[in-house]
């Protein structure tokens, strides 16, 4: 009788079957944290909590009291150079773009994440919505 002296090497597919779970386990540690921080309903008692600047990479957002938004940058895209904007109730704004071509209207909804408010385009369908956070505010102009 023969005896093999070394390790008893497992199959492959056991080996690869604790990776995955590994793997996995990793992943919903790492991705719960970031998305239990979104808030998609943020608390915004009046308009004061949002005029002002907004900024992302490419562009900045200005929201003025007058119903007035300006945008400047590369990443405006088809918020153009600016128009009007207004609130729709609690969460969402509405920009209309004032271009001289008629402009589809804009529709964002106010985020929060990490305790700061972000504009994220609207969901078309919301129960299977990732928020994209475009905007975030650099500076609240007309908080009291």
């Amino acid at each position: 009788m023969l005896i093999r002296a070394g390790r008893r090497r497992r199959p492959r597919s056991a080996v690869a079957a604790v990776g995955v779970m590994l793997s996995g386990a990793l992943a919903l540690f790492v991705v719960l944290p970031a998305e239990s921080s979104i808030d998609v309903n943020p608390l915004i008692t009046s308009e004061a909590q949002v005029i002002g600047v907004w900024s992302e990479a490419h562009a900045s957002l200005v929201l003025d009291r007058n119903g007035q938004y300006v945008c400047r940058g590369r990443s405006c895209g088809p918020l153009a150079a600016g128009g009007r904007w207004s609130r729709s109730g609690d969460f969402e704004v509405h920009f209309a773009p004032g271009t001289s071509q008629p402009a589809a209207l804009q529709v964002f909804r106010f985020v929060s994440y990490r305790n700061r408010l972000y504009l994220a385009p609207a969901p078309e369908h919301p129960e299977q919505w990732n928020p994209e956070l475009r905007y975030a505010q650099a500076m609240a102009v007309g908080a009291p």
